[in-house]
């Protein structure tokens, strides 16, 4: 790379730095300027700062643009169109505003097909713009083809309006043409029609053109961020309805669950004041309770018992070994037994009391009226 092109690059950076807060994609504006003006380095970048408005509330928006002359051949020789770029900080999603802008001496042509009176350049390759297919090279070449065939601009004539000279571009020839000889006549020029006068309307609809133009990106661009943002909430307040509504679901299904739990303990209550008030004063039947046990229940009670007996067998049995009653080893026999056998009905009793809670466990479901004296007798 040249140190010119070096210098062109480093001037675009500087330049989309002090305007990178308005261009989500700088990098993608940075990578797609940078490669046009290696192609093309008659294109300048800088910022344009517009005002509007009147009196005290006036808008004020700085964009970037590319401003220079386009080359392009025509009939032979080299000529330039002076252009301006403009990028809108949504680009790539939108494409660059292309415009011609002659100087006092040229104007644009009436009826061109591809710029307007504004100096609008419209052809198919903006009108069609894609931002993952179309580059900024791609376009310049396509406007200076077409400019090459159809220059946009006529030299006015000295003195105003007029005859229109041919057609040539603001251009300044590229190289200097060879001296003609004095003694060899010069060639007349072709006269050539007049070019009809200009209107004063159409000259103040062409000024209110330009300046439309010129606030579209300002007033426009708010427009479709605000647009987009509106979207970005409107996605937003969707996912989080959705959440709401799967939050309420879960509610509901715990409100029905916990009113049919309190359903079930309003009649467990109703059941156990009638209990109450059937059995109040009484004393409770050790045998009928022992019957309304389940199998499980009755096993651990007689385990229980069981145990508790052996316990006192043993105390017993260290009674007669102190007054020497028994043998030590008629003792240690007896000891070695009962310990086996108590160990045996606590294993026992262990795997009844675990089938006797998964049979009825309270915490699932409440106690029926069958399991209101085993309640009462543990209380």
């Amino acid at each position: 790379m040249s140190f010119a092109a070096e210098g062109r690059i480093m001037k675009l950076d500087d330049v989309l730095r002090s305007v990178a807060s308005q261009y989500p994609h700088k990098d993608r504006v940075r990578n797609d300027v940078a490669a046009l003006m290696k192609s093309c380095g008659t294109l300048i970048p800088e910022t344009h700062t517009r005002r509007n408005g009147h009196g005290a509330v006036r808008e004020q928006a700085t964009i970037f643009r590319l401003k220079g002359v386009l080359p392009m051949g025509n009939q032979g020789s080299k000529c330039k169109i002076p252009v301006v770029i403009l990028f809108n900080p949504l680009y790539p999603s939108i494409a660059p505003a292309c415009f011609v802008t002659p100087s006092d001496t040229v104007a644009i042509k009436l009826g061109h097909p591809h710029v307007d009176q504004g100096g609008m350049v419209i052809f198919p390759y903006l009108t069609q713009w894609n931002d993952r297919t179309c580059g900024l090279v791609e376009m310049v070449a396509g406007m200076s083809s077409i400019f090459s065939m159809q220059p946009p601009l006529y030299a006015k004539q000295a003195g105003g309006a007029g005859r229109p000279a041919p057609p040539v571009a603001h251009a300044i020839p590229i190289a200097q043409a060879t001296p003609i000889p004095q003694a060899q006549p010069i060639p007349q020029a072709q006269p050539i029609p007049s070019r009809p006068q200009v209107s004063r309307k159409d000259e103040l609809a062409q000024k209110a053109s330009v300046a439309l133009k010129e606030r579209w990106p300002i007033v426009v661009e708010p427009l479709v961020i605000e647009a987009n943002e509106q979207l970005e909430k409107r996605t937003e307040l969707r996912a989080k309805a959705k959440q709401v509504d799967d939050q309420m679901a879960k509610f509901a299904a715990e409100e029905a669950e916990q009113t049919t739990r309190l359903e079930e303990l309003e009649a467990f209550e109703g059941e156990l004041k009638s209990y109450v008030e059937a059995n109040e004063g009484k004393d409770p039947d050790p045998d009928e309770l022992k019957n309304s046990l389940n199998p499980d229940s009755a096993q651990v009670l007689e385990l229980v018992a069981e145990e508790l007996a052996l316990e006192e067998f043993l105390v017993a049995l260290d009674e007669l070994f102190s007054s020497k009653k028994v043998s030590v080893d008629d003792f240690l026999r007896e000891v070695r037994d009962v310990g086996r056998r108590k160990f045996m009905c606590q294993v026992q009793r262990k795997k009844n009391e675990a089938a006797a809670k998964a049979a009825a466990d309270p915490a699932e479901a409440p106690p029926t009226r069958s399991a209101m004296p085993r309640m009462l007798a543990a209380a």
